[in-house]
């Protein structure tokens, strides 16, 4: 059957983040519902403390060390951060095939990997493209709770999800299914938020992040010896 390989090119160790932002994946078919998802924590550094919220997932580690990933899979979102900011470390989602979420080929997809941005490098805008050949495409966009978000100029409205807090302030988010073609979306009040695009059809699927930023907001680890 499927010879499926999953690659992505890796943000520069120097754009890793020591917070990010983790909403679940959309399911199939269906904005207003959710896919659980797996995901990967890598640390750049020994002894990084990872602090959750609302609460780490099951098998989700409590602290990463240098070059060390850990895998889990969690059917709820959360945000995650290190208690030592100079401590970055970096997160990737994996869609998960349609046999581990539904039983033998029970829905569109199929598995996809998307390295994740750092909170710090989301943006208050972007350009996108939705790929043409899939049967469903979506947007999942975070942003503090309340900041206005446009999408091809329209307002985006109806009903948040809450995500989890970072810092004190609040993150939610939404699926919101898209078209084929070319898209703007950004916030109104010039609030970074972030971006995630997905889309499924029978045994594929594909996830890319909207767009992040590349400033050094990190140190890189020495190199290993």
């Amino acid at each position: 059957c499927c010879a499926d390989h999953m690659e992505h090119q890796m943000l520069p160790l120097t754009a890793w983040g020591n917070e990010y932002v983790v909403p679940l994946a959309p399911a199939p078919g269906n904005a207003a519902s959710n896919n659980r998802a797996g995901y990967r924590i890598t640390g750049a550094f020994d002894g990084t403390s990872l602090i959750y919220d609302p609460a780490a997932p099951a098998g989700a580690p409590a602290t990463v060390n240098a070059y060390q990933t850990f895998r889990f899979e969690s059917t709820t979102p959360f945000t995650v951060r290190s208690s030592d900011p100079d401590k970055p470390f970096a997160v990737t989602e994996f869609l998960l095939s349609n046999q581990a979420i539904a039983g033998p080929f029970g829905q569109p997809g199929d598995p996809a990997m998307i390295a994740l941005p750092a909170a710090p490098q989301f943006q208050d805008s972007y350009i996108f493209a939705v790929p043409a050949g899939y049967t469903s495409d979506f947007v999942t966009v975070s942003r503090p709770v309340g900041t206005p978000v446009e999408v091809d100029g329209n307002a985006i409205t109806g009903t948040w999800q809450s995500l989890g807090s970072l810092d004190g302030t609040a993150w939610e988010y939404r699926h919101i299914a898209v078209t084929v073609g070319q898209h703007t979306l950004g916030s109104t009040d010039g609030t970074p938020i972030g971006l995630i695009g997905t889309g499924y059809a029978q045994d594929v699927s594909y996830g890319y992040p909207g767009g992040s930023g590349f400033i050094e907001i990190s140190v890189a680890p020495p190199i290993p010896e």
